[in-house]
């Protein structure tokens, strides 16, 4: 006798031949060895297991709804049937996974974890966890008038098929390794014997999330979300979904598949003959896996409009994306964003596609050549709806483009859509279009075509008035593991009344290609904000119809920003963060900065040790009109004590010094710290002071560049009173180390290299001296000049730059003013404003190092007007050792530098 057979047979056996059994407490597992089970109760809720030992046993009913049995366990070697005609089943779990094993009654309750593999019959299935594998549910005859439920809370369904007339789960549901689920309209017959209740609705599916991988649900009625939730479908590997209807739908997410097995969402109307009431399948958004097709009859709507991605894949001769077809109806979808699985895949056989498919191998052949990705992308029985705009004739450009599809065969001419769609990819742009002759506005293909003012596009982009809402990103088609719906997910918008789509996705005048002025207007400025501009411009040329070498220097930097994630403004900022990271260091003009403070500090310490010099003292109170004239006098009695006195000095001075520079015209602000030692020599001839000195200071920016500098220089100081000069000569040599930090790049740059800078000054101006007061007004001229040699950096995304040459000329006028306290202690102080004649921006070659590309930087201009304070104490320790300290601030639009000085003299 087989299973079935002893299953039913058992059904029709009296019930006084069975062994009932009560669970008493403390009694925790009944063997059950016999045939005949009978009638299980227990005395205290969640009591007692059933161990079942033998292969056929028969019940009338186990436990009771309100004192349930602990479990079922299905423990023979072999299979096991369980069956009860009529009867009930309430307990907390059921284990039977070791073999193909058969349940039977008339309803089952699992309040905890059903686990099972084999067959479930049963009118009434209900269980708050199951976890099935090659498992079957079915009702005990599937011809019977009655309905059959299923309502499990979370299942976990791996193989096997479950054939209901409606199912309900309040969590989730995954169907993996062609796992089915089939709520299918019967035919029933005239009459039944066995007939309880009528049946008389359709199949409903009631979910809140389900994920189906290599797995199909099929309904003969609607899919729903339960009361005040939502509906969460994922399909994975040649899923497939077919219903009448889906209501209450948030998101829809594909992943994976094949063109031989494709996921499948099939919406079939019952008022397929009624085009007036067709109904909506509707979804908040979703995220499309290349091997996609969407079918209803009805419209299909994406309500978000912020929200529905198309991914896609290539080879070296496919290019693979989802389709939507609505057959009777309309596509209403508030935005379209393109993206890819794989960049790097995508990046290589875009770069052939449209160079060996397309044909575009010349600048400029992008204005009128595209190449055809997908035919009838989207495809509509009365019109297709993008941002709640209906695509009519004036949604296309007037350029036609000739067009070839991926094997490279000629599709003839095309009229492409004016917006393009969002994209990831920088140079690639993607349309919506249709064929010059015979196209329809209800079907569009997908088509591409490269633009090499892309980036520049990009970058110029001006933010969107709406920001996008910062949701995290939904998981990409590749992703192992799905991520869990939101705990409290967005309300889908009433697709009566679509989500507005945000005013970044409006068409953006900046997309439309420079004139050949307008290019040439931005490769020759002369503007700071510029740099990024010619950069972007001369990348995307790089790639325009050549073999790109995605290995090389510029090969690297083009593959880095052909291809950016994120929202249209997380895109556009983050492309400017890695141009402006692609710039050479020096463009903020911190080494001419560097240069002028550094000589305006020094000159200014000088000016304090002249004027505070022993050897400058020495003649105080001297007449020295009289003193030139005693001189050529030889007969004269007169002698001077003064000129015994010594005549030498030599110092020593240490130097600190900070400049900040703040953010000027796109160009980050910094600030520096300089170190210097100064020695020099003073010698007094006649009315002068004659000297030199050597020098060396290091300076370290905050954006790693360190600068070391040797520097000497020879001056001359007349300390007459009434009409006064001061002038001198000086030569620097800097050594400049730079580590460029590119964090959007992920890299580094480092390099080494020299500068020349040679000075001069000239101070002209009248003494006043009036007991111990003394007071210069002057007009003073500075000139530096300062050749930056060329030099190149190391590093993935390094730099050829050219040498530089820098001139500044600043007059000045100010006034100085000293005081002597005592005899040996005297203070000091002046104010200069300066205006710098020469001031202009400065362009120099810069190119990466292959040098496939290249452009002009234009480096910052030298504020030209500011003006400096000083400040002096100096105390003479006795006749030959004096000591002095010095304050100098320069101040300018952007900048501030700051200087202290420490001096020691001894004279001799």
């Amino acid at each position: 006798m087989s299973k079935r057979q002893f299953a039913l047979a058992s059904l029709l056996l009296p019930s006084f031949l069975l062994a009932d059994h009560e669970f008493k407490p403390g009694e925790s597992n009944f063997p059950v060895t016999t045939s005949s089970l009978g009638k299980v109760t227990t005395d205290t809720d969640n009591t007692g297991t059933l161990l079942l030992q033998t292969s056929n046993i028969s019940f009338s009913n186990i436990g009771t709804e309100d004192k349930k049995i602990k479990g079922i366990e299905f423990k023979h070697s072999a299979s096991t049937t369980l069956s009860g005609l009529n009867g009930t089943i309430y307990t907390y779990g059921i284990t039977g996974n070791s073999n193909q094993n058969v349940l039977a009654a008339d309803s089952i309750n699992v309040d905890s974890l059903l686990t099972f593999t084999g067959n479930i019959q049963a009118y009434k299935l209900t269980a708050t966890k199951a976890n099935l594998t090659n498992a079957s549910i079915t009702p005990p005859q599937a011809n019977n008038r009655r309905e059959n439920s299923v309502t499990i809370s979370e299942l976990t369904m791996s193989g096997g098929k479950i054939t209901t007339d409606s199912f309900t789960s309040d969590k989730s549901i995954s169907l993996s390794s062609t796992a089915s689920m089939d709520l299918k309209s019967r035919d029933l017959p005239a009459s039944s014997s066995t007939a309880v209740d009528a049946f008389k609705n359709s199949p409903i599916l009631t979910i809140e999330k389900a994920t189906l991988d290599n797995s199909s649900i099929s309904v003969d009625g609607k899919i729903e979300a339960n009361e005040g939730g939502q509906v969460y479908l994922t399909l994975k590997n040649g899923s497939s979904v077919t219903a009448h209807s889906i209501t209450g739908a948030n998101k829809l997410v594909t992943v994976g598949g094949s063109s031989a097995n494709t996921n499948k969402l099939t919406i079939e109307d019952i008022n397929n003959n009624d085009t007036d009431n067709l109904v909506d399948t509707s979804f908040f958004g979703f995220d499309l896996s290349p091997f996609t097709t969407i079918n209803t009859q009805g419209n299909f709507i994406n309500a978000d409009a912020n929200n529905g991605t198309f991914y896609f894949s290539t080879t070296n001769d496919t290019f693979n994306i989802a389709t939507i077809t609505s057959t009777k109806a309309e596509i209403k979808l508030q935005k379209i964003q393109i993206d890819s699985i794989s960049s790097t895949d995508s990046k290589t056989h875009f770069t052939n596609f449209l160079k060996d498919k397309a044909g575009i191998v010349n600048k400029g052949d992008e204005v009128n050549k595209a190449l055809l990705l997908k035919s009838s992308f989207l495809s509509s029985a009365t019109g297709i709806t993008i941002a709640g705009t209906k695509i009519a004739d004036s949604y296309f450009g007037e350029t036609l483009h000739n067009v070839k599809d991926i094997s490279g065969t000629d599709k003839g001419t095309y009229k492409l859509g004016s917006q393009k769609l969002a994209s990831n990819f920088t140079f690639v742009d993607f349309h919506l279009g249709k064929k010059e002759t015979g196209g329809s506005n209800n079907v569009l293909d997908l088509l591409a075509k490269y633009n090499s003012q892309g980036l520049y596009n990009l970058i110029e982009s001006p933010k969107p008035a709406l920001e996008e809402p910062a949701n995290q990103p939904s998981p990409a088609p590749n992703d192992k593991e799905d991520k869990e719906a939101p705990e409290a997910p967005a309300k889908p918008e009433d697709p009566k009344n679509p989500v507005e789509a945000p005013k970044e996705d409006n068409p953006n005048p900046n997309d439309k290609p420079l004139s050949k002025a307008g290019l040439d207007a931005i490769l020759q400025s002369h503007k700071i904000e510029d740099n990024i501009k010619k950069l972007a411009l001369r990348i995307g040329s790089f790639g325009d119809g050549r073999d790109v070498d995605f290995t090389s220097p510029s090969g690297r930097v083009y593959t880095k920003l052909a291809f950016l994630e994120g929202s249209k403004q997380e895109q556009r900022d983050a492309a400017r963060s890695m141009l402006h990271d692609l710039l050479p260091n020096d463009i903020d003009n911190s080494l001419q900065n560097y240069a002028l403070e550094s000589e305006s500090a020094i000159s200014q310490a000088l000016d304090s040790i002249v004027a505070n010099s022993m050897l400058a003292n020495s003649l105080k109170g001297i007449d020295l009109k009289k003193l030139k004239k005693l001189r050529f006098a030889s007969n004269a009695p007169l002698v001077l004590p003064y000129l015994k006195d010594k005549t030498n000095e030599v110092y020593a001075q240490v130097l600190y010094q900070n400049i900040t520079q703040r953010a000027r015209e796109d160009v980050k602000g910094y600030n520096s710290n300089t170190f210097a030692f100064l020695a020099g020599f003073n010698q007094r001839v006649l009315n002068f002071i004659i000297g030199y000195n050597v020098g060396y200071a290091t300076s370290r920016t905050s954006f790693n560049s360190n600068f070391n500098t040797l520097n000497s220089r020879v001056y001359i100081y007349s300390l007459d009173s009434g009409f006064t000069y001061q002038a001198s000569l000086g030569y620097s040599l800097h050594a400049i180390s730079s580590t460029r930090n590119q964090a959007s790049l992920n890299a580094k740059a480092n390099a080494s290299y020299f500068a020349n800078e040679f000075n001069s000054s000239l101070l002209l101006g009248y003494r006043f001296n009036i007991n111990k007061h003394s007071l210069l007004p002057a007009f003073k001229a500075t000139y530096i000049s300062l050749a930056q040699r060329p030099y190149e950096e190391s590093g993935d995304f390094g730099l050829k730059v050219d040498s530089k040459f820098q001139q500044a000329l600043l007059p000045s006028l100010g006034i100085s003013y000293s005081y002597s306290v005592l005899d040996n202690l005297k203070l000091s102080a002046g104010a200069f404003i300066f205006y710098d004649l020469l001031s202009k921006s400065v362009a120099n070659n810069v190119s990466f190092l292959d040098e496939e590309i290249s452009f002009n930087v234009v480096s910052l201009a030298n504020t030209p007007l500011g003006g400096n304070v000083n400040a002096s104490i100096k105390y003479d320790i006795n006749s030959s050792n004096n000591i002095s300290l010095s304050y100098l601030g320069t101040f300018k639009e952007a900048l501030i530098a700051t200087a202290f000085s420490f001096r020691y003299g001894y004279k001799f």
